[in-house]
């Protein structure tokens, strides 16, 4: 593939991409099975109480970008953009559910903390809030410029890695 540059000075092809996104994919799914790993042994013992129904909600829908995130990844890798284009238009429908679903999740959650006590839990309210601004700030232009590949894929890179620090 000719390593083509874009108007305003990106390639849209690098020869360590291939390579590059799909570490990236792999590290964060690292990073979310250490991060929430020991959390969820814990329950799953019966060792700390179960979360609100709304946190179960938060996980299947985040868990779905990055599934959806990690198989676009392997789409191009194997060569199949058409199927790439079809499924990328859930991120349209996963975008505003998540963004709206990640603002509710930080709230309940800051405030069953916050009742219980905890008062230096909402000083760490900036955090999801944050990303919520963050994530639609760079998945939504990524999607409107889905034909650019060279702003599409980076700007797709930075919406999930502003979902990790959570």
């Amino acid at each position: 593939m000719p390593n083509t540059i874009a108007p305003d000075g990106f390639a849209a092809t690098h020869r360590w991409d291939r390579n590059f996104f799909l570490a990236f994919a792999a590290l964060s799914w690292i990073a979310i099975v250490m991060g929430f790993g020991p959390g969820m042994g814990g329950q799953l013992r019966g060792l700390t109480p179960a979360p609100p129904p709304i946190v179960h909600v938060h996980v299947a829908v985040f868990s779905g970008w990055m599934i959806l995130f990690t198989a676009q990844i392997w789409l191009i890798r194997s060569g199949r953009a058409d199927l790439h284009r079809k499924l990328g238009l859930i991120a349209f429908a996963l975008v505003p559910v998540m963004v709206v679903l990640g603002v509710a999740t930080a709230l309940v959650s800051r405030g069953l903390r916050f009742e219980a006590g905890n008062v230096e839990m909402l000083a760490f309210m900036i955090v999801p809030l944050t990303d919520m601004v963050l994530f639609p700030s760079f998945a939504i232009p990524g999607l409107l410029w889905r034909k650019d590949r060279a702003r599409h894929k980076r700007l797709m890179l930075l919406a999930t890695a502003t979902l990790l620090p959570a």
